[in-house]
């Protein structure tokens, strides 16, 4: 299965990568441009590293519309320690979130 992973440079979905691999399925894992994906090293040569900041609604569509996945799994968000829970931020990703789900369904992705 192909498989859009946002979040994937962060902890949890590092994770998520590394157990999609080893159930076979191809994985496009979303980083931030400039974004630090050092938690994916080991499987980098495994994975399709998409660069893609999905508050920019136009790049969101670039980016699904490039892979066409079969399944996402969205795990970004902010969350800088001490700030995370009450940030005005949360709203741009709550924004972002809702654009990423137009945009798949519109590309015919569950």
């Amino acid at each position: 299965m192909k498989v859009l992973l946002t979040g994937a440079a962060g902890f949890i979905g590092s994770h998520v990568a590394r157990h999609l691999l080893a159930g076979g399925d191809e994985v496009f894992a979303v980083v931030r441009p400039q974004g630090h994906a050092w938690r994916l090293a080991d499987i980098q040569a495994s994975l399709h590293l998409v660069e893609c900041d999905l508050r920019d609604s136009r790049a969101t569509e670039v980016c699904v519309a490039r892979v066409r996945p079969d399944l996402c799994i969205h795990l970004a968000w902010y969350v800088e320690p001490g700030r995370y829970l009450e940030t005005p931020e949360n709203l741009e990703w709550v924004r972002a979130s809702l654009s990423l789900a137009s945009t798949l369904a519109k590309h015919g992705c569950c």
